[in-house]
């Protein structure tokens, strides 16, 4: 439900700033567009893993996130400059600790990155070094055979983006967009999971910051 309400919230945005943007064409030239993201989030999960489930092979350490993203290039008189929004959501993952107790790990994540574009003089290539925020939440379900539990791990990051794409033109009006975007993150959270049910004793501080990377493809303007 959560997951559905920022969805529609995330396109409403979309659709605003896209129309504000259309109205100030007299003053500026910018790309706008619609993505599909896949992100691969190369994690430290060790501490978790020998936490929960010691002995076996754990959750798998990079993450596969898929989601949406937005994003535009407006150029001003003086300046260029890059906004980014984008919502992904995690391949939950399932991890068999023993035969009466299994785990999952789920979870979201959203943010918002901005920065310069440094081939502002090309329209069919752009290279941004961008900067932001991000809001991650982590969910990490216990099952045995008596009960159920629920831990939840939210973490602020600062996240450093490249997003280097290239805009193809397909008409007067439409562009493809295909594109990689590597970065790094620090998590500046205290990686502590928070219990919504009394089930294990504790679980070990799970930061999410270091190395990702993004592949996309969408079409815009």
């Amino acid at each position: 439900m959560k997951t559905r309400a920022f969805l529609t919230f995330f396109f409403l945005f979309a659709v605003l700033t896209t129309q504000a943007q259309w109205r100030w064409r007299s003053q500026f030239s910018d790309h706008i567009y619609f993505a599909q993201d896949f992100t691969l989030q190369f994690s430290n999960l060790s501490k978790l893993n020998s936490g929960i489930a010691p002995g076996t092979t754990g959750f798998n350490e990079q993450l596969e996130w898929l989601g949406l993203s937005y994003g535009t290039i407006m150029t001003s008189r003086r300046y260029v400059y890059d906004g980014l929004i984008y919502f992904s959501q995690l391949n939950r993952q399932h991890l068999a600790s023993s035969d009466s107790l299994n785990f999952t790990l789920n979870g979201y994540r959203f943010g918002i990155n901005a920065g310069h574009d440094l081939f502002s003089k090309t329209n069919w290539f752009d290279l941004n070094t961008t900067w932001g925020f991000s809001y991650n939440r982590l969910s990490l379900r216990e099952y045995s055979t008596a009960s159920a539990g629920k831990y939840i791990n939210p973490a602020l990051l600062v996240d450093l983006k490249l997003d280097a794409h290239l805009a193809l033109r397909l008409g007067k009006l439409l562009r493809l967009f295909i594109g990689v975007r590597p970065g790094y993150s620090f998590d500046i959270s205290s990686g502590k999971w928070k219990r919504k049910t009394e089930m294990l004793p504790g679980i070990p501080k799970t930061r999410l910051g270091g190395p990702e990377v993004s592949v996309f493809i969408g079409f815009g303007s």
